[in-house]
């Protein structure tokens, strides 16, 4: 029997990834209001962690992604979700119009706590930022349209799930957390 662990997260193709990528466990999804915090991806990340714990008093680990071009100094950063919800695909893209670097860095800040331990597993994946958004083949879920990871011809959204999954910002996270939990 697989071994479960919670997932403090409202976002569907989060956990549908989650679990895709942490095959030895049993990712059970629960669905709590978490503030939007500031500050560092790790002060970030830890705090919701200890959050989630507070309320579920269960070991649990949250997931909070940024993406940060490189021309703007990291920003949007970890306020990703809300530049991309008020710019959309194409606002973010105009963002870096007149800069001649495209570069960008998707990462994804794990923060888990037990109750006792609190820990932060980043996982970074270095790319650039399209001209275009790409919708691909319907796979990939808020920026992914607009993020070709290096040494891929596409971007996150062409990409298929397990090819994503095996080079993605958030595998490198998850796969931290899991050697974490198995005593690496």
């Amino acid at each position: 029997m697989a071994k479960r662990i919670y997932f403090a997260t409202g976002n569907q193709d989060k956990i549908k990834e989650a679990r895709e990528i942490l095959t030895e466990y049993d990712v059970e999804q629960i669905k709590i209001d978490l503030p939007e915090l500031q500050g560092t991806p790790e002060e970030v990340a830890a705090e919701k962690a200890r959050l989630a714990y507070g309320k579920v008093k269960k070991p649990v680990f949250v997931d909070d992604t940024g993406l940060a071009f490189h021309a703007l100094n990291g920003m949007p950063g970890i306020y990703i979700k809300h530049f991309l919800h008020a710019l959309g695909h194409d606002g973010l893209v105009k963002l870096l119009k007149g800069f001649k670097d495209k570069g960008a860095t998707a990462f994804a800040s794990i923060g888990y706590c037990d109750g006792k331990t609190t820990k932060v597993f980043i996982g970074r994946c270095e790319g650039k930022i399209v001209k275009k958004q790409d919708k691909g083949f319907g796979f990939g879920f808020g920026w992914d349209p607009i993020f070709s990871p290096n040494g891929y011809k596409g971007t996150f959204a062409t990409l298929n799930s397990e090819i994503k999954n095996s080079i993605s910002h958030r595998k490198r996270a998850l796969d931290m957390l899991h050697d974490f939990l198995l005593g690496k």
